[in-house]
């Protein structure tokens, strides 16, 4: 399959933005605009006299990049839909968004500053909002060049959304996948049926769900560096749910991809380093560390004020039924 590195797009000449991250003799080609996968490959042969770093590729193109002298690591898989085929045939499947369909309906929005803006109060609204934020990973800010999928309620409130890019002229790309803290299940599910639907009717032959890094083929299939890091990665777990991301994409049976990370040098944890500190992972896993610290210590003293509590009570009244707690 013959496509972009994730979170690169084709798109119209009027939109080629670009996000790269120049630091350490590194430059980190992360998130780009491209009108046209010709473009894309003068761009990666560019010498500017820094190391380039991409991720996000395929097989296809880690095997053309090797051939210009660039090194690769195996470091995630990607979730494809074949759109050919029906990827929500299952029962289950359609069980959960005929429940999801209950309470709203899926639309497809138009880009305007104002849809953007509602897109960001999403974001502020979901089960994550209040921690750190991942960057430069995939596309956040919603822009006429992607895709947005909206499911609302009856009274126009957004309850979740899927954003999308052009990968190539045959591949859309999840970008975002957000859903509302409180709402109903069977949401998100409704919301790829759609894109589904529509991107097949389009001529879109596949849809990407997005990667998944450090899962259990990563140790399986890759070398000694691809083990160290899954190995490093289930340790960050407590900071960003793997296994969740991972169940929900399995659950529309998709075809597993793998995805690389590829250096015009010898890829090394250097690299890695970098993206860890440039994606705002850092942020994230101490949030989380400290978090989890403070509800432990919450409930030691909570377990420790009651144990006072029960104890007082039975010297204050010992012929009643008061016991200490253990």
């Amino acid at each position: 399959m013959n496509t972009l590195p994730l979170s690169w797009s084709i798109c119209d000449t009027e939109n080629l933005t670009s996000t790269s991250i120049r630091n350490w003799k590194v430059d980190w080609l992360a998130i780009q605009n491209v009108s046209s996968p010709f473009i894309a490959k003068q761009l990666i042969k560019n010498d500017n006299g820094k190391e380039t770093l991409i991720r996000g590729c395929n097989n296809v193109l880690k095997n053309e990049l090797e051939h210009i002298g660039y090194s690769s690591l195996l470091v995630g898989y990607e979730a494809i839909l074949d759109l050919r085929k029906n990827p929500l045939k299952r029962r289950s499947l359609k069980e959960l968004v005929k429940r999801g369909k209950r309470f709203g309906k899926v639309i497809k929005v138009p880009y305007t500053p104002i849809n953007s803006q509602k897109l960001r109060e999403l974001q502020k609204d979901s089960s994550h909002s209040r921690e750190p934020q991942l960057k430069n990973l995939f596309q956040m800010e919603f822009k006429s060049n992607n895709f947005l999928y909206v499911f609302i309620d009856n009274y126009n409130n957004w309850l979740g959304a899927i954003m999308l890019s052009k990968n190539s002229n045959l591949k859309l790309h999840t970008e975002l996948l957000l859903r509302r803290h409180n709402a109903p299940n069977g949401i998100m599910e409704a919301l790829v049926e759609k894109v589904s639907s529509d991107a097949r009717n389009n001529n879109y032959s596949y849809l990407s769900l997005g990667e998944v890094p450090f899962i259990r083929s990563v140790y399986e299939n890759g070398n000694l560096y691809s083990k160290v890091l899954y190995v490093i990665g289930k340790s960050l777990s407590f900071a960003y749910n793997y296994d969740g991301l991972y169940n929900f994409k399995n659950k529309f049976k998709p075809i597993w991809v793998k995805v690389y990370i590829c250096s015009s040098h010898k890829v090394g944890f250097r690299h890695l380093f970098f993206i860890f500190i440039h994606s705002n992972f850092h942020k994230l896993a101490a949030y989380k560390l400290l978090y989890g610290l403070k509800n432990k210590l919450s409930v030691f003293f909570c377990k420790k004020k009651k144990k006072i509590t029960s104890h007082n009570l039975t010297l204050i009244r010992p012929s009643c039924n008061f016991y200490p707690i253990k």
